[in-house]
């Protein structure tokens, strides 16, 4: 069970439900096209981000450093040095025209909560457009890769943002599909109806990595490990030491079992360092 369409059980991050669908046992909601038209006449800011991962594999950073010498893009998250929480988040989101959806990873099918806050009614921006193939309509979306330049799409977000016709454009989607409260618990009924029913194929995998992270299935630049290693150990470092008593216990116990024997950052340095000439 992923988020992989080619799962026994796909369990996305989220999804669209058409409105024809019937979705027992979950709470949806319909934007009516009036609601939409005046939440997009109170948006008055233009790019937003939050950003945790500040060194991911995607190399999302230098595209959004490249557009914000067009255009204004706010940043928040651990790596902007500002946080937001969920309340901070319901309260400013609906002033933005643009979400900054980049993931850690450009991965076939790897969608996650970064692009569904188009459901909040705002216009997300991924990287790659076929990684949404078959999950969002065309038309509800913008991708980088759809243009020749940074430039280019700095210029289309401006033009957006100065145009509400065209820019209600990216919400018809509105009119064709409802958004559901927990689609992620969808996916554990259909596999408790799976396990339960009466018959189950029989599975085995003799590389269940490589199936996972198949080369074809990923694009990515080439990895820093270094530059994560630290970063990963300076966010573990901060947790330990800022916490209660029982989380510090329970960091000496992950030093001892996880970070020693089954993640050695000391190697992944090494490796690195022994490739600079």
């Amino acid at each position: 069970m992923t988020y992989r369409t080619d799962s026994d059980i796909v369990a996305p991050y989220d999804r669209l439900v058409s409105r024809a669908e019937q979705v027992n046992g979950f709470l949806y909601e319909e934007h009516g096209w009036d609601d939409v038209v005046a939440a997009v006449g109170r948006k008055t800011k233009l790019g937003l981000q939050f950003v945790g991962n500040c060194y991911s594999e995607s190399g999302r950073e230098s595209i959004v450093r490249a557009l914000q010498r067009y255009i204004n893009i706010e940043q928040s998250g651990y790596c902007a040095g500002r946080q937001c929480d969920y309340s901070c988040e319901q309260r400013i989101l609906p002033d933005y025209r643009f979400f900054i959806a980049f993931e850690n990873n450009i991965c076939r099918d790897y969608v996650t909560e970064k692009f569904w806050r188009l459901k909040r009614l705002i216009v997300s921006i991924v990287l790659r457009a076929s990684i949404l193939d078959g999950i969002a309509p065309d038309d509800s979306f913008i991708a980088v890769d759809q243009f020749q330049s940074v430039a280019a799409l700095a210029a289309h977000l401006e033009m957006l943002s100065r145009n509400e016709t065209e820019y209600l454009r990216y919400f018809e989607w509105t009119i064709h599909y409802q958004k559901i409260e927990a689609p992620r618990s969808e996916a554990f009924c259909r596999l408790c109806n799976w396990l339960h029913g009466p018959t189950i194929e029989h599975k085995s995998y003799a590389d269940l990595v490589g199936w996972y992270y198949p080369t074809e299935v990923c694009h990515a630049k080439r990895f820093n490990y270094v530059r994560e290693v630290l970063y990963m150990w300076g966010r573990f470092s901060a947790l330990c030491t800022l916490g209660s008593a029982s989380v510090l216990q329970l960091c000496v116990i992950l030093i001892r079992k996880g970070l020693r024997q089954q993640y050695s950052y000391q190697k992944l340095i090494q490796n690195e360092e022994n490739k600079v000439p």
